[in-house]
């Protein structure tokens, strides 16, 4: 899953804003790869995904390797839509909803956090999971950061977080990582040994 001593470094890190254990955490080769491991393990041929409108590039290619068929959620200025995210969840009974709350790439919009809680709640009432990516939420040179939606009540459960350190850190520093809870992070484990053995 990744160096110990790093494994430990990252769930300290995430703790700030969401208690992780280490075992709680898998390094990935950058956020990329996590989003591509995430589309290989939950994703089969014909499943929906939810995204935002726009959303990012290599998100999409992702998922559409692994067979998904992806349908875009309307936003505003602040993000998703909630009563739009709801529908389309009654709508396509998607596999996953695909987030960037925070710095959103291409658009760089950041959901502010009443509109955070509505989406969660949307999630929370359906328990359709969520891949959020959050390698930009760090990057904030005025006001108040706001809490990643896997930290709000009751969503750690069905999130899978994404981050990575080449945003923060160093470009080239192609580290990143995911947290999740359950059985998910056994498949990813499986699937990161597929891919690439400890990055």
């Amino acid at each position: 899953r990744g160096e110990p001593e790093l494994l430990e470094q990252v769930a300290a890190r995430l703790s700030r804003t969401l208690p992780t254990h280490p075992d709680q955490v898998q390094v990935t080769s950058g956020s990329q790869e996590g989003i591509f491991l995430v589309g290989q393990v939950l994703i089969d041929p014909g499943d929906v995904v939810l995204v935002e409108q726009p959303t990012y590039l290599a998100a999409v290619q992702a998922f559409a390797m692994a067979g998904a068929r992806l349908v875009a959620v309307d936003t505003d200025e602040h993000g998703v839509l909630p009563d739009a995210l709801a529908a389309a969840i009654a709508g396509h009974h998607p596999k996953f909803v695909y987030l960037i709350p925070s710095f959103q790439n291409p658009t760089g919009r950041s959901m502010p956090a009443e509109r955070r809680r509505a989406v969660a709640d949307v999630l929370l009432a359906t328990g359709v999971p969520l891949l959020e990516d959050d390698p930009y939420g760090e990057l904030r040179f005025e006001g108040e950061a706001a809490l990643p939606l896997a930290s709000l009540p009751g969503m750690a459960a069905q999130t899978v977080l994404l981050n990575s350190a080449s945003k923060v850190m160093a470009p080239g520093l192609r580290v990143g990582w995911l947290r999740a809870e359950g059985d998910i992070l056994r498949s990813l484990e499986v699937a990161k040994q597929a891919v690439g053995l400890q990055s």
